[in-house]
């Protein structure tokens, strides 16, 4: 299947819900779905769509050494993308769309697609006195999220703050009783992605069937197309 785009006057509340559970997710300001995606090497590479079932997570992923030492040293919010200063945001993005290797939007403005209003979007901000050296845009439904981009400061990159901005992410889900998270894609032989995948929580979507199933029972599945 080749890409797909919706565009709409407004992608919010139950609507966005309904589209992400059809494996559609945001690009810029449109929505789009596909089935495979062309990397920069010029390859390539079947697209499956991920979701995180929230009530699934178990304790111990909050309480690992690691996170707790994360939370000591950070102060995390969560800020209406509109409420934000955006210049704050764009030094931010510069910095860390030097340090990384794969290829990147000019700046965070042409990602979204500008930043006008079509999405209810929010910022999980972390802080080192006040400072801002992470930040994680995510588009709000009325039961899920969708997490769109997270980025954070060279300087802190031994820290794993991507990682903990998924984990503070999944904890506003909690947070706010919403039962998804849906973190994009996945894409076999594409390494890149494959920090999204965690099998205690991690579904897959099957486009055949139009519905969703445990990471495992996928994993099972390819392995027996390849025997």
């Amino acid at each position: 299947m080749p890409e797909v785009y919706c565009k709409h006057h407004a992608f919010k509340g139950e609507l966005l819900d309904q589209m992400l559970e059809a494996g559609w997710y945001r690009m810029m300001h449109l929505m789009f779905t596909t089935d495979v995606i062309t990397r920069e090497t010029g390859d390539d590479f079947d697209v499956h769509w991920l979701r995180y079932d929230v009530e699934k997570v178990p304790l111990s992923f909050y309480k690992s050494r690691n996170f707790k030492k994360l939370d000591k040293k950070y102060h995390i919010d969560y800020v209406p993308l509109h409420e934000m200063d955006i210049d704050e945001l764009e030094e931010l993005f510069a910095r860390y769309r030097l340090h990384t290797k794969f290829e990147q939007a000019t700046d965070l403005a042409d990602t979204l697609g500008g930043y006008s209003p079509f999405f209810e979007t929010f910022v999980t901000t972390v802080r080192k006195d006040e400072k801002l050296v992470a930040a994680g845009i995510s588009d709000l439904g009325k039961d899920s999220i969708a997490g769109i981009k997270n980025i954070y400061d060279p300087a802190y990159a031994s820290e794993g703050l991507g990682i903990y901005l998924l984990m503070c992410e999944i904890r506003y889900c909690l947070s706010e009783g919403l039962r998804w998270f849906y973190p994009g894609y996945i894409a076999p032989g594409y390494p890149n992605f494959d920090y999204k995948i965690y099998p205690a929580f991690t579904e897959v979507f099957i486009t055949d069937s139009q519905s969703w199933i445990s990471y495992n029972d996928w994993l099972a599945g390819q392995n027996n197309l390849k025997q």
